[in-house]
């Protein structure tokens, strides 16, 4: 049956019409990716997340645009480069961890052996003020889980409530290895429900005379420093200090010999000469030794956590 020429045209008119909307959605959508702010973003969590399921052997697994930015916030164990021996005055605190979160992770069938009473926790809570010491990222619990008020979003609330009922894993059995690990300096902001689920909770308070020096000298073991240099005295004239205002302490210390030596340069006959020039004239610099004056300076002006820390609630005590 041969066609008439209207069916024809009406035929090759519905075939252009087919052609041209999918040449239309594939442009639209090209440019949309093109113009999208968090395309680099998306691609490199792309590539991360997919390295990591491929340690996992999962590599087979298909992931959504959001499982893959999820997935990329992964770190694998091997990848940290902090240890418990970057720590240091929080020895109580450490054993404390070992024997009750991380050997029942380690070896559950040793504990769930004695008794199912010794599995790890659900949640473990570090409170108190800041305690960073080397390379650590903090992200505070309590800028998602903080109290429920009247007024929160209903998007927000329902966050809440989902990641709660997930966390108390209803579909899943006693030996499953999940715990939510919290860290905040903010412990009153904390909705009530949320510490409920935190039953393991370690108070990390300020440190003592003694951790003080150990903290110091963890932080200094690479300077350079005057033969005879006392730490007794500098742990002495810290107190109230916590961790991370000791290493602010440091930093701003170690930097007076080095601000010294840059003084030393002509830095207008430096412009004119040769990079070379410049180069070695840097390198002909010698930077002295750090001494205790250069911290006595800053012991005075500097940020005091003491001063500043809110009383712990009662559900922390």
């Amino acid at each position: 049956m041969s066609l008439t020429p209207q069916s024809k045209k009406l035929i090759f008119d519905i075939a252009l019409l087919a052609c041209t909307q999918v040449c239309l959605y594939y442009g639209i959508k090209y440019i949309l990716n093109t113009m999208d702010p968090q395309r680099k973003k998306k691609d490199l969590a792309k590539i991360k997340s997919s390295k990591i399921m491929s340690k996992m052997g999962k590599s087979d697994l298909e992931l959504t645009e959001h499982e893959e930015m999820i997935a990329s916030e992964i770190i694998w164990p091997e990848d940290l480069t902090v240890t418990f021996g970057d720590i240091g005055g929080l020895e109580p605190i450490i054993d404390s961890l070992r024997e009750t979160v991380i050997y029942p992770l380690v070896y559950p069938e040793l504990f769930q052996q004695v008794s199912g009473l010794l599995g790890a926790p659900r949640g473990v809570l570090l409170y108190g003020p800041p305690v960073i010491i080397t390379n650590n990222r903090d992200d505070e619990i309590d800028c998602f889980l903080r109290e429920r008020k009247s007024n929160d979003h209903e998007a927000t609330s329902m966050m809440k409530a989902e990641f709660m009922t997930l966390w108390d894993g209803l579909n899943t059995g006693e030996a499953t290895q999940i715990m939510i690990l919290g860290a905040t300096n903010r412990p009153n902001d904390l909705d009530k429900a949320i510490l409920r689920r935190m039953p393991k909770r370690f108070s990390v308070q300020l440190p003592d005379k003694a951790q003080r020096r150990k903290v110091l000298e963890l932080i200094l073991k690479k300077v350079g420093l005057e033969d005879g240099f006392d730490f007794d005295y500098l742990a002495s004239i810290t107190d109230g200090y916590s961790n991370a205002d000791l290493k602010e302490l440091c930093r701003n210390a170690v930097m007076v010999p080095v601000r010294e030596s840059i003084k030393r340069l002509n830095h207008k006959e430096m412009g004119k000469v040769d990079v070379k020039v410049r180069l070695a004239n840097f390198q002909s610099l010698t930077i002295r030794m750090v001494q205790m004056s250069d911290f006595v300076g800053f012991v005075d002006h500097l940020y005091n956590t003491a001063e500043t820390l809110l009383p712990i609630p009662a559900e922390l005590d």
